[in-house]
């Protein structure tokens, strides 16, 4: 594009004919400049940390959890309190969590933890599996605004995956929500090896 550009401006300050040629590729391509080169001109939002946000606006946020490394992955013995002090700072009016982790007797009362810090305290959350009555794997929305429904889309019965909706009184007006924790496509190796001999040919 900025090829282009140059090439016109010089073809067109020699009163070339040769300007035509990049004249025209940019004739041509003009609805797709916005694709690539986008301006601003607009004022951003200023932090939300500097000025008291804006009543109006309505803070979502979703965050694959991977259950606040239960398992420690990240071999991080911190990681779940760090993804908290995340929450407590951002502070979102919706949060959407998937992959979903708590447990009701342990350290990792995750959602008893969660209501106690964020405005956001009112919660649907729909587990996928439940060992031993007390440890649970889900997903969860929270929200400052009053739930007036909820409900659950099913995957399929071996699914650990779902999606859930829920309803929310903002003002005049309800809002539904859609949390969805899509399931894997379960690439196997030979599907992995079909790809590589395919990109050698």
């Amino acid at each position: 594009f900025i090829i282009c550009i140059l090439n016109a401006i010089f073809w067109a300050i020699q009163w070339s004919k040769y300007f035509i040629i990049p004249f025209t590729v940019l004739l041509a391509g003009i609805y797709q400049i916005g694709a690539f080169f986008q301006l601003n001109i607009t004022e951003p939002l200023k932090d939300n940390k500097s000025v008291a946000r804006d009543s109006s606006l309505i803070k979502v946020m979703t965050y694959n959890v991977r259950v606040f490394d239960l398992y420690n992955w990240s071999h991080n013995s911190e990681t779940r309190n760090e993804i908290f002090s995340l929450l407590k700072e951002e502070n979102p009016d919706i949060l959407c969590l998937q992959e979903f982790y708590n447990d009701k007797e342990k350290k990792f009362k995750t959602h008893d933890t969660l209501i106690t810090f964020m405005d956001a305290n009112k919660s649907h959350i729909e587990y996928t599996k439940t060992l031993y009555d007390t440890h649970q794997w889900g997903i969860a929305t929270y929200s400052k605004y009053a739930i007036v429904n909820k409900g659950v889309i099913r995957f399929g019965e071996k699914a650990n995956n779902i999606c859930i909706y829920t309803d929310l009184k903002i003002g005049n007006d309800t809002v539904r929500v859609y949390n969805t924790h899509m399931q894997s496509v379960h690439f196997g190796y030979k599907d992995y090896c079909l790809c590589q001999i395919l990109k050698r040919h």
